[in-house]
Formats: C-alpha cells, sequence, structure tokens
C-alpha cells in the first residue's frame, strides 16, 4: 500500500435513520449516493477519534 494511504474496511450494511432532506440531497446528486454519505462522514469519525483519544489521555493522567 502506497504511502498516506489506508486499508479500507469492508463496508457493512446498516440501517440509519436519516432525515428526509439530508437523504433527498445525497440522491440527488445521483448513483452512488450511499458511497458519497460514507465520504463525508469518514472524516468525521477519523476527527473525532483523535479527539476522543485525547480526552481520554487527559482522563487517565487525572
Amino acid at each position: 500500500m502506497g504511502e498516506g494511504r489506508r486499508a479500507v474496511a469492508s463496508p457493512q450494511k446498516a440501517d440509519l435513520r436519516i432525515d428526509a432532506e439530508a437523504l433527498e440531497f445525497f440522491k440527488h446528486a445521483g448513483k452512488r449516493y450511499r458511497s458519497r454519505t460514507n465520504a463525508v462522514l469518514r472524516p468525521y469519525v477519523e476527527a473525532h477519534k483523535a479527539h476522543t483519544k485525547r480526552s481520554c489521555a487527559r482522563r487517565a493522567v487525572v
């Protein structure tokens, strides 16, 4: 694998409740709306994983 690339986990099927406006926004852009939705969620998850790790480390020190 090239530098800076991460392993991609296999997608898993999930039943999510998303408000109608958000769902229509992604569907309106065409096919593969699920992939685009995941692409938006991935950076959010990564940012919050980093934040959670820092918060846990601070609590362990206290």
